[in-house]
């Protein structure tokens, strides 16, 4: 009886440390949050959440929410750096890769973008709407060619894709 006692006064101690623990995660996290967003402690508040990482970044899916709280408060660069450290230590992390093209897409740097495009296929495999997606990227980017073999690949992957159609009829209107 004594040793069941014991290992339950054990467990106990156990899970009230861990909630502590969580506790201090959390205001941490929303302390930085908060800083971040203000104008005034927008470093302080980087500098805070950089330390949040440092201890958790390791759990899946914490730098690629952080490197998001970093693109909403106007720091591309910082987010972009950050999901580039997510899909290289998650690389099934598709919200990293998805908040690297925002990044790098308010940076204005097209070479990235397309890159990462190229790593969503090789980690995740093709699919008509990733086409699509690349088809409007290179639109905008001025290289028809590119955009009108991503909106057939797009299209022949999923016949249901009217944009990928119209960018194409838009293509062939311009040559």
């Amino acid at each position: 009886a004594l040793l069941h006692a014991l290992e339950k006064a054990g467990q106990q101690a156990e899970k009230a440390g861990q909630k502590k623990e969580e506790q201090e995660r959390d205001e941490s996290l929303k302390k930085g949050l908060e800083l971040v967003y203000t104008e005034k402690e927008k470093i302080r508040g980087r500098a805070m959440l950089r330390r949040h990482l440092d201890i958790y970044g390791q759990e899946e899916g914490v730098m690629a929410e952080i490197a998001g709280h970093f693109l909403k408060a106007a720091l591309p660069l910082e987010a972009a750096e950050l999901y580039e450290r997510a899909m290289e230590n998650f690389p099934k992390d598709a919200r990293a890769y998805l908040g690297a093209i925002e990044a790098y897409t308010a940076l204005g740097d097209n070479e990235k973008v397309e890159k990462t495009y190229l790593r969503i296929i090789k980690a995740f495999g093709p699919h008509p709407k990733t086409y699509l997606n690349m088809s409007k990227f290179y639109l905008g980017w001025h290289k028809k060619l590119k955009a009108y073999d991503y909106a057939l690949w797009a299209l022949q992957g999923d016949e249901n894709l009217k944009e990928a159609q119209e960018i194409m009829d838009k293509i062939d209107k311009r040559i």
